[in-house]
């Protein structure tokens, strides 16, 4: 029988840093994997970085990624993503008046 695992919504972890809904569907040494979900006009908290690299797309909707330590503002238009180097802090926020979602990963998350 191969590796293969199916993960459902109902066996993702979810929580809310910020406004940011946060659903993690999978996490190891390695992986992590979720998505992100912000209604119109919020924003989520500043997210430290990862000891790896992250990527995050944007599926529906449309988000700025403010880097804190720099000031610098990152557009991303539904269909787009962006590449996010290890230990960059980042907050999401969605200044548009509809809901989006990201669907992002990061390799070696070092989360706890």
């Amino acid at each position: 029988m191969s590796d293969v695992k199916k993960i459902t919504k109902n066996d993702s972890k979810v929580w809310l840093e910020g406004e940011e809904l946060i659903r993690l569907f999978y996490k190891s040494k390695e992986l992590m994997f979720g998505t992100s979900f912000m209604n119109p006009n919020t924003k989520g908290d500043v997210d430290p970085g990862h000891t790896g690299w992250e990527v995050f797309y944007v599926a529906k909707g449309y988000l700025m990624v403010h880097l804190p330590e720099t000031d610098e503002y990152f557009e991303i238009n539904e269909g787009e993503s962006l590449l996010m180097p290890p230990r960059v802090s980042h907050m999401f926020y969605n200044p548009s008046d509809m809901a989006s979602l990201i669907v992002w990963a990061a390799h070696k998350p070092d989360l706890e």
